[in-house]
């Protein structure tokens, strides 16, 4: 998790709080890449991979299951394109 995580956020980002859905948010409200890149793929393949995550490793007591739940649900919304949720 904490990789997954981790990939999630950029430290020093320039848009929002450097993470993934920050840059699909700006992309879409502005119509511009964040950093030469789009984002919004990278999103969609996290919301999936956060999901079987959480299946696979529901027992675990190691686990935050509201803040996996959290990074699906924003990432659910920057993809539909609520930029400001």
């Amino acid at each position: 998790m904490k990789n997954i995580t981790d990939d999630m956020f950029r430290a020093n980002a320039k848009i929002g709080n450097g993470s993934t859905a920050a840059a699909v948010r700006y992309e879409k409200a502005m119509g511009k890449m964040v950093g030469g890149k789009e984002h919004l793929e990278k999103a969609e393949n996290y919301s999936i991979g956060l999901k079987i995550w959480l299946k696979n490793n529901q027992n675990n007591p190691n686990v935050s299951e509201n803040d996996c739940t959290t990074n699906v649900t924003r990432f659910a919304k920057c993809i539909k394109g609520k930029v400001n949720e």
